[in-house]
């Protein structure tokens, strides 16, 4: 009746099932199973973690299957020499039919993506990974489903032209740009302005754009005639005098979007700038007008989605970073609107529209008339949850101009959340009429300054204190700002407390950019 035990001589508690020992009681060096693949080695049973050691570690009878330690392959059934990032594999060398990126969005078609490399693409290209496009315009032109762009500078102004295309820099907005290198309008040349980017065929179309830098644009220009009573000092105009008015309006430096619904990530908008507002008598009866908005981006109509987009350096007569038009529909996070400019809205102005951020810093923005930060006008609607506001600049002239928002009382406006610190001879936040404001801190530094103006004050949990940010400067550089709040901020869990509003750690609710349910998504 004696018992039949199995040799461990790796001494990790499985047995080598070819050296036994029949005993009464269990003999040292010796388990009750037979279950190890290799008795030499510790690291190998069942079970085992598998590893790129060429070892059975788990014992399935294949070695190094799904390793932890893997690199992660994409099929490629197409041939094209892009994988699908739907199929992986983790191996320790590249299958057969597998290849190390994941770019391609349709592994059924060897013609998509079509491939545009600034570098090392050519004008006689095809679109293929092996004869790229030196131009993204004729990728674009090519393609039906996706671009994949590789790194460098593409010189040029796009046009989607109603396309739901996947626009990929594959290697990041940092070193990935296109540079549309326009010099703004004026009188002299009122019709050479473009966008560096347009998605305006009006068909709904709803493309993907990330990773990509634009810069450089000017504003896509639309053109009205009318006639009207002469409106300059010209002695031949008596005020009844009728003349001919040309209205120019720019839109959009770096992006310009009308009835379309895109979608934009890991994109940088630097560096857009529009014409400035001008009144120029040509001849004795024509007039032409000039205004602009959305040095960075303008929504005239349709639906944006931002995520993780930045708008820097921009400039516009409304709208410095972003200007919302009267249908348009914009859904901000993860992003900031920093150091741009504006006659109104330095950096964003909302006429009748809708804008939403959420986890965002609007930063170091200035107008010279109102709203430093935040401007809209006719129906607005902004609504503003965990957001960080620094440093914006208006107007000091007048009763109150509103340094970091100015919002009349036919728009409706709602923070809740958010942290507003500056330091300045005006209100931060001035608005007629009523507005939801709630458990903000909203600290201005300046003895003659003021919190709130116009009819709005402190609403349900709100604090004032200052001293927030880890580290807050407008010196035109808002890479080396951190938006982060310091640990010794009084907005630290200061945020609503109901559980809804948590931070991803389950603590209350830190007030600014970083926290609630989405502070960790940056």
């Amino acid at each position: 009746d004696a018992l039949t035990w199995y040799l461990d001589a790796d001494a990790d508690g499985y047995g080598n099932t070819t050296v036994t020992s029949l005993a009464c009681s269990q003999p040292s060096g010796y388990v009750g199973n037979d279950d190890d693949c290799d008795d030499g080695d510790r690291s190998s049973y069942p079970g085992g973690t598998e590893v790129c050691d060429g070892a059975d570690n788990d014992c399935d009878g294949t070695v190094d299957d799904n390793p932890v330690d893997g690199t992660t392959y994409y099929a490629d059934d197409d041939g094209d020499t892009f994988g699908d990032p739907a199929d992986t594999v983790s191996e320790c060398s590249v299958p057969s039919a597998y290849v190390e990126n994941g770019y391609d969005c349709d592994d059924g078609d060897a013609g998509e993506p079509v491939v545009a490399d600034a570098y090392g693409g050519s004008s006689a290209g095809n679109g293929s990974a092996s004869n790229p496009y030196s131009s993204l315009q004729d990728a674009i032109d090519d393609a039906w489903q996706c671009v994949l762009a590789y790194s460098g500078t593409y010189t040029e102004a796009i046009d989607l032209d109603g396309k739901s295309l996947d626009l990929w820099g594959v290697e990041g907005s940092e070193l990935t740009t296109i540079d549309a290198a326009l010099t703004p309008c004026d009188y002299s040349n009122p019709y050479d302005c473009q966008s560096a980017l347009t998605i305006a065929s009006g068909t709904g179309a709803s493309p993907t754009i990330r990773g990509f830098t634009i810069s450089g644009g000017t504003g896509g220009v639309s053109v009205s005639t009318s006639t009207d009573t002469c409106a300059d000092s010209t002695a031949s105009h008596n005020g009844t005098d009728t003349c001919t008015v040309y209205t120019f309006t720019y839109c959009g430096g770096g992006v310009y979007v009308a009835g379309d619904d895109p979608v934009l990530s890991d994109v940088i908008l630097y560096n857009n700038s529009l014409p400035d507002f001008d009144q120029v008598v040509v001849g004795s009866y024509e007039q032409w007008w000039l205004y602009s908005y959305g040095g960075g981006l303008c929504v005239s109509d349709g639906n944006a989605t931002l995520e993780g987009v930045w708008m820097v350096n921009n400039d516009a007569d409304a709208g410095g970073g972003l200007y919302v038009g009267s249908t348009g529909n914009v859904e901000y996070s993860y992003g900031i609107i920093g150091e741009n400019d504006a006659t109104d809205g330095g950096g964003v102005a909302v006429a009748g529209g809708t804008f939403s951020a959420t986890n965002a810093v609007v930063a170091c923005n200035e107008a010279t008339t109102d709203g430093g930060g935040f401007f809209a006008e006719d129906s607005a609607a902004m609504f503003f949850e965990n957001v960080s506001v620094y440093g914006n600049e208006s107007s000091t002239s007048g009763s109150a101009r509103g340094a970091d928002a100015w919002i009349p009382s036919t728009a409706t406006f709602w923070m809740i959340n958010s942290v507003v610190e500056n330091d300045v001879d005006v209100a931060l936040l001035y608005g007629d009429g009523s507005a939801t404001l709630q458990y903000n801190n909203v600290y201005n530094d300046s003895a003659v300054g003021s919190n709130y103006g116009g009819s709005w004050s402190a609403g349900v949990g709100s604090i004032s204190a200052g001293g927030n940010f880890a580290r807050a400067r407008c010196d035109g550089n808002p890479y080396n700002d951190t938006w982060t709040l310091d640990s010794y901020s009084s907005a630290v869990d200061a945020g609503d407390s109901d559980a809804a509003y948590n931070d991803p750690d389950g603590s209350r609710n830190d007030m600014g950019a970083y926290g609630g349910p989405g502070g960790g998504g940056w």
